[in-house]
């Protein structure tokens, strides 16, 4: 590999790290449970990435999930699309595996199913 192209893939991972700390919270929040609701979007295959949609529809997606939770929620089947859940999860800052750049992993350590109504847009029209 060029110096050119291993200095462009350590710049993308670091953009990506950035994303991540960005969509999650300031870099102190590694390794630190937080807590968010949403709605169960879908399992991709492909990409192995577990999504969640909150309640103003943001995409939140997650890259593990902690086993004993995938044994209670089997989130890789249809079952749970659309329900609501607490989720409770860690960001883990990881290196790759030839130590070139770094990249935010989520996992997720805890699932609740809750109640959860999503936003109401203000300019929708609500039927009389």
């Amino acid at each position: 590999m060029t110096n050119k192209a291993r200095n462009f893939l350590i710049s993308m991972g670091a953009i990506y790290l950035a994303l991540v700390v960005l969509m999650f919270g300031f870099s102190s929040q590694f390794g630190q449970e937080r807590n968010l609701k949403a709605f169960y979007v879908g399992y991709d295959k492909l990409t192995e990435m577990y999504s969640f949609e909150d309640i103003d529809e943001n995409l939140i997606e997650f890259n593990k999930i902690k086993n004993k939770v995938l044994k209670k929620f089997d989130l890789k089947t249809s079952e749970f699309v659309g329900q609501a859940f607490k989720i409770t999860y860690i960001i883990e800052v990881i290196e790759d595996e030839e130590n070139e750049y770094y990249f935010g992993q989520a996992t997720i350590t805890k699932l609740e199913l809750i109640e959860l109504e999503r936003n109401k847009d203000p300019d929708e029209e609500v039927p009389v």
